[in-house]
């Protein structure tokens, strides 16, 4: 109930039955036509539609309650109103969104960012709906790096026309092109290692490189591409040597010994 709303119809209503007892050669035509026009605008501004403003000006009784309506179809997912309460002009009753169409925030490491280009497929993936996939398309990579966890945000964008997506979802996302496409498509025919055989020491990379079964040998390399599986090496290795991938930690406390020769 608005008595501002009752207010708004009853001016509508006069400025409607003078307007139409007007000709076009009175002199006061044109203000009627613009007050009536201007009385129907505030109408329809609060939500009024064509048709229940004709039935107005056709029977002349107002409407006790204003209608309130979405400006667009949608999910409820969140409502503060209660009935009878009072309410402030400007306050949210109902919060309302499209959810056919959801956002999907996903982290990619700094390491990896060459490796993502925005219009990139990915599929998505959430704990009550293991083995299906939802495709969704890269559409936004932003600028920012967190300095904590050394990833940038992207933004996939996912059909949810079944609504079984929630907001606030937790989700996986697999980009084909950034872990399932092989470095050398990227890069030529180039040498690659698993990542856990890369070792960090300083401004350093290195590997240990198994020269028997008992000995091994630190060698430093110089790496390109990386991604959780393969990092790309661009020197420091050939083809066919064989680098340890597990123990690295053990072999690394363990250097100096003599199973260790130097490069």
């Amino acid at each position: 109930y608005s008595q501002e709303f009752l207010t708004m119809q009853s001016e509508f209503v006069q400025s409607e039955e003078r307007f139409k007892r007007m000709t076009a050669e009175q002199t006061e035509y044109g203000t009627a036509k613009a007050i009536y026009e201007s009385a129907k605008r505030k109408l329809q501004i609060v939500g009024l539609r064509d048709n229940e403003i004709n039935t107005l000006a056709d029977g002349h009784v107002p409407m006790a309650y204003l209608p309130v309506r979405a400006p667009f179809g949608g999910t409820l997912i969140a409502g503060e109103a209660k009935q009878g309460e009072a309410v402030q002009v400007g306050a949210e009753f109902f919060t309302i969104a499209n959810l056919s169409k959801l956002w999907v925030i996903a982290d990619v490491f700094e390491h990896d960012l060459p490796l993502v280009r925005e219009g990139m497929q990915g599929d998505v993936v959430v704990a009550p709906y293991p083995s299906e996939k939802f495709p969704g398309r890269l559409t936004t990579i932003y600028d920012m790096v967190d300095s904590k966890s050394r990833t940038i945000k992207t933004r996939f964008d996912v059909e949810n026309r079944q609504g079984k997506l929630k907001p606030e979802m937790f989700a996986t996302v697999n980009v084909h092109a950034l872990f399932g496409r092989r470095l050398d498509s990227l890069r030529g025919k180039s040498l690659k290692v698993p990542s856990l055989a890369v070792m960090d020491n300083k401004n350093e990379k290195y590997v240990f490189v198994a020269v028997n079964d008992t000995t091994f040998e630190q060698r430093s390399v110089k790496i390109g591409f990386e991604t959780q599986l393969y990092t790309e090496i661009l020197g420091g290795l050939k083809p066919g040597e064989r680098v340890v991938t597990k123990g690295t930690f053990f072999l690394k406390s363990e250097m100096g010994k003599s199973m260790f020769t130097e490069e």
